[in-house]
């Protein structure tokens, strides 16, 4: 059924009237064929009855007549087997031609004729027969099929004839052939067989007429969909007159919007990467620009708090670490800046590694204790010893950003850094996770997340600062090591930032500065 299902509708239209033709054409056949041979063998009954009432009758007038002529009835006896012989071979001649096989009359208990050219004598033994009539289906012992007919008869007519006063051992006996009825059924049967074949051949045109006529638009329709997916000026040509002529009609307009739509779209999207080009070509210049100014202040505010230009008062050092912390966070948001633009470029390389992935998180967690240095917030390094197959600074990029994240929206508590084996579609995996006691995520807010450019708080007035990079970053890196990022409750309160790297490969790799180094770039 599921190879039938899968057929064309042309060849399912086609098997359909086919089937419904055989099916007429048998039911047909099935009826008259069981009529015809009900008729042929109702008439070869009744022609072997007539045939014994013809001979019954010209018997009983003849065995009269010499009865009345001879005195002697031995002689009567004589003459009267000669007068059946005359009226048999007639009979024979006349209705029966080739389908009598034998006859035999038997008269006062002696068998008084017996026609029987091909049949052992045996067959015709006298029997007691006490029936008016009886037919029966014997086979001779040539095994040739025979039709027996037989007739009693009494020494009156026929017609006088009842069952109180028959002869028991005086009755007309004939043997007809069936094979002529036989032939005629065959030549039905052939004659059925041909005109079945010619209903067929009918419902072959009919469907193929059909077919052309409604489902020939609809074949035309559907290669015009098939072939629009690769050549977008593909149109339906449909000259049907009716409903598909006027859908064919509708599949070209709808086919001549969608190209328009699409040529819009091309030249849109020209533009929208012409300057997606120019804002990282402007991202790139304005971010080194901006960092040469950027670079002198924070120097010079270190060399002012080193005092190198002379005694500073408390007021003054405070100020200058000011200054110092909000420059440090402005490299941090022009270095996300120029990533991003990177990312966006398509100018990011991998160079793959075997890193311990214990050693980076105890690297990630040293860069950012500065930033827990005066809160009561606690950084555990609790990965796993488990070798990895990534970008040394994409990896410590990736932590170092959701640890500064988990920091800024957890003032106390805890932070931790897992690392831990993990099975994902039958690949094993790092999962590394971030978690924080923080005051979570809003649900409704998952798809913002990862966004660039985008701020969960977006007000003016929010607590924490950035621009909305670095979890975008997180994702863009996470995403080029074949791997994934997510996040879920923190049981403990919070947000746990998860993220799968591939499990480095068993073989030994080139040794570079100390680092497993493979040569393989994406």
């Amino acid at each position: 059924m599921k190879s039938l299902r899968t057929l064309s509708l042309k060849y399912k239209f086609t098997i359909i009237i086919v089937c419904f033709t055989v099916l007429l054409t048998v039911t047909f056949g099935v009826i008259v064929s069981d009529r015809l041979s009900q008729e042929l063998w109702n008439q070869f009954d009744a022609r072997g009855k007539d045939v014994l009432e013809a001979l019954s009758t010209r018997f009983q007038q003849n065995l009269e007549e010499r009865l009345d002529v001879e005195d002697d009835r031995a002689i009567a006896t004589l003459a009267l087997a000669s007068d059946v012989r005359k009226t048999v071979e007639e009979i024979r001649e006349t209705f029966l031609q080739n389908e009598l096989i034998y006859a035999q009359v038997v008269y006062e208990n002696q068998s008084l004729f017996t026609y029987n050219p091909d049949t052992d004598n045996s067959f015709f033994l006298i029997e007691p027969f006490n029936k008016v009539y009886e037919k029966r289906d014997l086979t001779l012992p040539n095994s040739e099929r025979v039709v027996d007919f037989k007739q009693s008869f009494s020494c009156a007519s026929i017609e006088q004839m009842s069952d109180d006063v028959l002869c028991g051992t005086n009755y007309l006996r004939l043997g007809l052939s069936p094979n002529q009825v036989t032939q005629e059924l065959q030549r039905a049967l052939f004659l059925f067989i041909l005109i079945s074949m010619a209903f067929i051949a009918v419902g072959l045109v009919v469907a193929f007429i059909l077919y052309k006529w409604v489902l020939g638009p609809v074949d035309v329709l559907t290669k015009s969909v098939k072939q629009f997916r690769r050549d977008r000026f593909a149109r339906a040509n449909v000259r049907s007159g009716d409903e598909l002529e006027t859908l064919a009609y509708e599949f070209n307009k709808m086919a001549s919007t969608i190209s328009q739509h699409e040529g819009h779209l091309e030249q849109v999207n020209d533009q929208l990467y012409k300057a997606n080009q120019v804002k990282s070509e402007f991202l790139a210049v304005m971010g080194h620009e901006l960092k040469t100014p950027l670079h002198a202040i924070r120097g010079f505010s270190q060399l002012l708090l080193q005092g190198v230009d002379g005694p500073i008062t408390g007021e003054q050092r405070h100020d200058l670490r000011a200054i110092l912390s909000s420059g440090d966070h402005l490299l941090v948001l022009i270095d996300n800046i120029l990533r991003f633009s990177k990312l966006e470029s398509g100018e990011e390389p991998l160079h793959l590694e075997r890193i311990d992935a214990r050693q980076m998180a105890h690297d990630a967690i040293k860069t950012v204790e500065s930033l827990v240095r005066n809160s009561d917030l606690e950084l555990l390094n609790e990965a796993e010893s488990l070798t990895v197959e990534a970008d040394a600074t994409k990896l410590k990029q990736i932590l170092i950003n959701l640890l500064s994240n988990a920091i800024k929206y957890a003032p106390s508590g805890t932070v931790k850094l897992l690392a831990q084996s993990w099975s994902e579609d039958d690949r094993t995996m790092v999962r590394f996770g971030v978690s924080d006691t923080g005051p979570g995520i809003d649900p409704r807010e998952t798809d913002k997340v990862f966004e660039p450019f985008r701020q969960l708080d977006g007000s003016t007035t929010r607590e924490s600062s950035g621009i909305g990079l670095g979890l975008a970053i997180v994702k863009k890196y996470i995403e080029m090591h074949d791997g994934k990022v997510w996040f879920e409750p923190n049981p403990e309160g919070g947000t746990i930032f998860y993220f799968t790297l591939p499990l480095a490969q068993q073989h030994t790799p080139e040794l570079v500065n100390g680092r497993a180094h493979l040569s393989t770039q994406r």
